[in-house]
């Protein structure tokens, strides 16, 4: 049995990987992937590896995660959650392998029956139909952990449904007074993000394609679509923000930074607007009916 730790993890994954010498093998927070290690390690050994490794090709070739199906006899692999060199190169690899085999598409052959729960680093994909009518669609995803998703081979974005937002905090406030990185918290206790549009251009009537590619682990079975018709929109701008595209040609110096509001149906209609103004602002409204 063969075992080592950082580098020597390297040597075992490489060995098991590239050679038949071993019978098994063990790996302490080894390196799978030299060009990402290459790319996210501090800057103290940011280009060591360039004359111990070669040119892209070599990278390449002597990265044990591109060849995961040479690997013949049983292998353990030890990670530190803390360990900010290495996570990157554990965590994503297999994300982006299996985007290598193609499995983000749903149209690899690779897929097996069945849908595990709370294992991290697996893939799932399913059928599913598109919700009648014209409203956004949105997917909520209920019991997953952190990942990526696809529809139809398009990423709809990373979603993080354990980034859970401080659950004390939140309170009766007014945006009177000087302004503070704790005043006025909502939501506290709720995922940074619930809901992750999906562009009905992208769907079909039926027979569209979801795919999951989950690091921490999760419950897919508890995935939901839904359809949205918003009743309020919040939006900020500043002095810092950049000038509309019409505004390009115009002289800079008359110009301002803006927001615009529109329905996207001809039978709605923009009930209110409620201003939340810090400092000194001039503001102008423009309705055009």
């Amino acid at each position: 049995m063969l075992t080592g730790g950082s580098a020597g993890g390297y040597t075992t994954l490489a060995a098991l990987a590239f050679k038949k010498t071993f019978l098994a093998g063990a790996s302490l927070y080894g390196v799978a992937d030299l060009k990402l290690l290459r790319e996210e390690t501090h800057k103290f050994e940011s280009r060591y590896m360039d004359n111990l490794v070669g040119g892209v090709k070599e990278f390449f070739e002597r990265s044990p995660i591109n060849f995961v199906d040479q690997f013949s006899c049983p292998i353990i692999l030890f990670q530190g959650l803390k360990d900010k060199v290495l996570e990157a190169c554990l965590l994503y690899q297999v994300g982006l392998k299996g985007e290598s085999l193609g499995l983000h598409t749903g149209a690899s052959t690779l897929w097996v029956s069945g849908s595990p729960k709370s294992q991290p680093l697996t893939w799932y994909r399913t059928n599913f139909d598109a919700p009648s009518g014209d409203n956004p669609i949105a997917i909520a995803f209920t019991g997953m952990g952190k990942g990526e998703a696809w529809v139809n081979g398009q990423s709809i974005r990373r979603y993080w449904t354990t980034h859970i937002a401080p659950t004390t905090g939140c309170q009766e406030c007014s945006y009177k007074g000087s302004s503070s990185p704790t005043k006025c918290l909502k939501n506290c206790g709720e995922p940074s993000q619930k809901l992750y549009h999906v562009p009905r251009s992208w769907l079909k009537s039926s027979g569209n394609i979801l795919v999951l590619s989950e690091e921490k682990g999760g419950d897919p079975t508890q995935i939901a679509f839904a359809t949205q018709e918003l009743e309020s929109v919040c939006s900020q701008v500043s002095e810092s923000h950049p000038l509309p595209m019409e505004a390009w040609s115009q002289d800079k110096s008359k110009s301002k930074p803006s927001v615009s509001l529109e329905c996207p149906h001809p039978n709605q209609v923009i009930s209110s607007i409620k201003f939340a103004i810090k400092g000194h602002v001039e503001t102008t409204v423009m309705v055009n009916a």
